[in-house]
């Protein structure tokens, strides 16, 4: 990662790009740490981009609960995460699907109750399944 960096900073010759060839790798050790969590370094990634402002990472307040076994409180956490970047993302201008979205969820509005209800059947959630494995 670093040498890729450096030669980022390079390419754009940054003022500081020699003193990046020196510097030395850190890792720090945080709370929030996790061992079994492998599918949601992206929303940690975000958190933390939204987070750090400089300074000592002693001090960097990221706001995220630990992982313990006998605690669903990350988990809650990083839900709420997905639901926030997921919303930030689709509702953005810079979204191309953005007014065919606006559409759909014009026609659902308009929906009784009970359709409403009628949509979330297995059946609709494998169609959202089928519909985000095109995409990986």
């Amino acid at each position: 990662m670093k040498i890729l960096f450096t030669l980022y900073i390079n390419a754009w010759n940054h003022p500081r790009r020699n003193s990046m060839k020196s510097a030395i790798i850190v890792r720090s050790s945080m709370e929030w740490m996790t061992k079994e969590n492998y599918i949601d370094c992206g929303l940690f990634l975000m958190k933390h981009m939204e987070t750090y402002k400089g300074g000592d990472p002693n001090k960097w307040i990221v706001g995220l609960e630990p992982e313990f076994a006998d605690s669903d409180d990350q988990q809650i956490q990083l839900n709420e995460l997905r639901k926030k970047y997921v919303t930030k993302i689709l509702t953005s201008d810079l979204n191309i699907i953005k007014p065919s979205l606006n559409r759909k969820l014009a026609s659902y509005d308009k929906l009784s109750d009970a359709e409403k209800e009628n949509l979330n059947t297995e059946e609709h959630l494998q169609r959202i399944e089928l519909r985000i494995s095109l995409f990986y």
